[in-house]
C-alpha cells in the first residue's frame, strides 16, 4: 500500500525542467532560425539558375503541333481557252490544315556567353553559401552572448540580494541603537534608503534576466509556454583566458579567413564573369538546327520532310542596348572589386576593435578583482568601528555601497570579458564556440 501511494505521488509530481547548455542552444537556434533558412533558400535559388543556364547550353528539342481552319479552301483555276468548257480547279490548300514539327537546336557561338553566365552564377551561389556561414556565426555569437548576459544578470541579482540581506540586518541593528540612544532616526532613514536602492538594483537585474531568457527561448524555437527550461551556466565560456595575439596577426587572420571576405571575393568573380558574358553576347548567334515536319491539308508541301542547317542572327542596330548592358556589367564588376577591398578593411578594423575590447575588459577584470578584497576588508573594519562607536552609520553605508558596487563591477567585467572573447573569436575568422 505504501509503495502504491509513493508511485502515485511520483506520477503526480511536476516534470523536471529541461536543462539546455549553450552548445545545444546553438544547435536549436540554428535549426529554428528563419533568417538562416531564408539565406539557404536564396543560395539554392542561385544554384537552380546555374542549372538552368547549363540546360540552355545543351541541345534543345521543341515539339509543336498547329491546326488551322480557313474560311474556304484555296483553289487555283486553269483557263483552257475553250468556250463553254468547265474551268478545271486545283485545290492548293484545304479548309483544314495541320503542321507538326519536331526541331532540335544546339547553340554554337552562344556557348561563349552561356558558359560565362553559368560560371558567374556558380560563384554567386558560392557567395550565397558564404552568407549562410556568416548568418550561422552571427546566430551562434548571439546565443553565446545571450547566455553570458543571462548569467551576468543572475549574478547581479545575487549581489543585490546579498546587499539587501546585509542592509536589513543593519536596519535592525540601527533600530536597536536608536532605542539605546546611540543612533538617531536619521540613521534609520539612511539605511532604509540604502535598502530601497539595493531593491532597485535587484529589480533591474531580474528584468534583464527575464528579457534575456525570453530572447534565448525564442531563438531556440520555444515560446513563453516553455518556461520550464533551465539554462546551464556556460562555465567554459566564462573561464576563457584572452589569447596572446598581436593586432597585426589579428588583422591578417581576419582578412584571410573571414567568410565576409570570401563572399566579397566570389561576388567580384561573379560580376567579372557577367561582364565577360555580356562581351561575348555582342557576337553573332549561330545555332545548329535539325527538324522533322509532318503537314496535311496543303497540296504543294510534302506530307513529311526534314532538314538540317545552321541559323545565324546578329542584331546590327539596336541603339546600343547590348553595348550598354556590357558597360553596366563592367561597372558592376569594378564596384564589386571596390566592395571586396572595403570588406577587407572592415574585417581588419573589426578584429582590431574586438582585440582592444578584450584587452580593456581583461584589465577591468583584474582591477575589479583587486578592488573586491579592499572593499570586503573596508566593510569588515567599518562594521567593527560602528559597533565600537568610532564610526557612523553613514560610514558603514558608504562601505557597504562600495562593496556592492565592487561586486557588481567584477560581475560585469567578467561577463564583458567573456562576451568580448566570443566576439574576438568570430572577428578572427573562427566560429564562436
Amino acid at each position: 500500500m505504501t509503495a502504491l501511494l509513493l508511485l502515485s505521488l511520483l506520477s503526480q509530481s511536476p516534470a523536471a525542467a529541461r536543462r539546455i547548455d549553450v552548445e545545444e542552444a546553438e544547435r536549436l537556434a540554428l535549426a529554428h532560425s528563419p533568417a538562416l533558412h531564408a539565406v539557404a533558400l536564396r543560395a539554392e535559388a542561385v544554384e537552380d539558375q546555374s542549372r538552368s543556364v547549363r540546360g540552355r547550353m545543351l541541345p534543345g528539342i521543341v515539339v509543336s503541333d498547329e491546326h488551322q481552319r480557313y474560311s474556304e479552301p484555296f483553289a487555283i483555276a486553269f483557263n483552257l481557252g475553250v468556250p463553254g468548257a468547265p474551268t478545271p480547279r486545283l485545290i492548293g490548300r484545304e479548309v483544314n490544315t495541320n503542321t507538326f514539327v519536331a526541331a532540335a537546336q544546339q547553340p554554337v557561338l552562344g556557348l561563349l556567353h552561356l558558359w560565362q553566365d553559368k560560371v558567374g552564377l556558380d560563384d554567386a551561389a558560392g557567395a550565397a553559401h558564404q552568407g549562410e556561414h556568416i548568418t550561422a556565426e552571427a546566430i551562434s555569437e548571439a546565443v553565446q552572448t545571450g547566455y553570458l548576459r543571462y548569467f551576468e544578470a543572475r549574478a547581479a541579482e545575487g549581489v543585490a540580494t546579498t546587499a539587501i540581506e546585509q542592509l536589513e540586518e543593519q536596519r535592525q541593528v540601527t533600530a536597536a541603537r536608536v532605542k539605546a540612544g546611540a543612533a538617531t532616526n536619521a540613521d534609520v532613514l539612511r539605511v532604509e534608503v540604502a535598502v530601497a536602492n539595493a531593491k532597485q538594483q535587484l529589480i533591474v537585474a531580474r528584468a534583464q534576466e527575464e528579457m534575456t531568457y525570453s530572447a534565448l527561448l525564442l531563438a531556440m524555437g520555444f515560446t513563453a509556454r516553455d518556461a520550464d527550461i533551465e539554462l546551464v551556466e556556460p562555465t567554459a565560456l566564462e573561464g576563457r583566458e584572452p589569447p596572446q595575439v598581436s593586432e597585426v596577426d589579428a588583422q591578417t587572420s581576419a582578412a584571410a579567413v573571414r567568410p565576409e571576405v570570401e563572399r566579397a571575393r566570389l561576388e567580384q568573380r561573379a560580376a567579372e564573369h557577367q561582364a565577360t558574358a555580356r562581351l561575348f553576347a555582342l557576337l553573332p548567334e549561330a545555332n545548329l538546327e535539325a527538324a522533322y515536319l509532318h503537314m496535311t491539308g496543303q497540296a504543294f508541301a510534302p506530307p513529311e520532310s526534314w532538314y538540317v542547317g545552321v541559323k545565324a542572327s546578329w542584331p546590327v542596330w539596336e541603339w546600343g542596348a547590348s553595348w550598354y548592358q556590357r558597360q553596366a556589367a563592367v561597372r558592376t564588376a569594378e564596384a564589386a572589386a571596390a566592395g571586396r577591398e572595403e570588406q577587407v578593411r572592415t574585417v581588419m578594423l573589426d578584429a582590431s576593435t574586438k582585440l582592444a575590447a578584450v584587452r580593456s575588459a581583461h584589465a577591468a577584470t583584474v582591477v575589479a578583482e583587486a578592488a573586491i578584497t579592499s572593499a570586503e576588508e573596508a566593510w569588515r573594519v567599518m562594521q567593527a568601528l560602528v559597533k565600537a562607536g568610532a564610526a557612523t552609520t553613514t560610514d558603514l553605508l558608504d562601505a557597504q555601497a562600495a562593496l556592492t558596487q565592487a561586486k557588481l563591477n567584477l560581475v560585469r567585467a567578467r561577463s564583458q570579458q567573456a562576451v568580448a572573447l566570443v566576439g574576438l573569436k568570430r572577428a578572427l575568422g573562427r566560429p564562436p564556440g
